[in-house]
């Protein structure tokens, strides 16, 4: 990882996808015993298995039929460097910590978002994309719906056991409001779009990509 951003490789990757202002540089992060055997195993398997849930622009198919995205050329990058094969697995998110102890998949790699209570089962990579939980709300209501306090009585929509989840539950007004958890962030956009929500809370690289498309 440090050497691709080192070499600009994932400044480069990070440009393509308008997220050259968000990149943070990889720091020196200990791994955990499994580290190293996690590594052998991949490395004798001859692929990394890579779980994913589809997230504009960190992994999506464009209209083309190409699977893309930051996430998605950043990890094609690193397992050219190890010598393995990249295989790209959608997963559901709320059963992604299952996933990876069952060993369906090698890792997650989809713009996850580090927490603490995270990090006592899931062993992260460094830091590489700076990141923050936003609020989406049609254009009609941006008088209506100013901050969290205007939010308190207000329909929400976030992805299943996401940070927006989290987000929502830890806030003191936005965890008084009427919740509905969706499958994806996208799904939560769309409930915003078809007005059976009145605002999604999602990743800013998400939101920064999609909305007012």
């Amino acid at each position: 990882m440090k050497e691709l951003y080192n070499d600009g490789t994932l400044k480069t990757i990070a440009e393509k996808y308008d997220l050259a202002d968000n990149l943070l540089e990889p720091k020196d992060v200990p791994s955990k015993a499994s580290g190293e055997s996690d590594l052998d195993y991949i490395k004798k398997n001859g692929k990394m298995i890579i779980g994913y849930t589809v997230y504009d622009p960190m992994n999506y198919t464009n209209d083309k039929g190409e699977f893309v995205g930051f996430d998605t050329e950043f990890a094609e990058a690193v397992c050219a460097k190890m010598g393995v094969t990249p295989e790209f697995v959608e997963i559901n998110w709320d059963t992604k910590e299952i996933e990876l102890n069952a060993k369906s998949i090698d890792c997650i790699w989809n713009g996850f978002t580090i927490s603490d209570e995270r990090e006592e089962n899931i062993d992260f990579s460094a830091p590489y994309i700076l990141n923050k939980q936003v609020v989406v709300i049609r254009k009609a209501d941006k008088d209506k719906y100013t901050d969290t306090a205007s939010l308190s009585n207000a329909k929400l929509a976030a992805e299943t056991s996401s940070a927006g989840e989290g987000a929502i539950k830890d806030d003191e007004n936005l965890s008084k409001a009427s919740y509905t958890a969706v499958p994806k962030q996208t799904d939560a956009l769309l409930e915003v779009k078809a007005s059976t929500v009145d605002a999604a809370v999602l990743d800013y690289t998400l939101a920064n990509s999609m909305v007012g498309k």
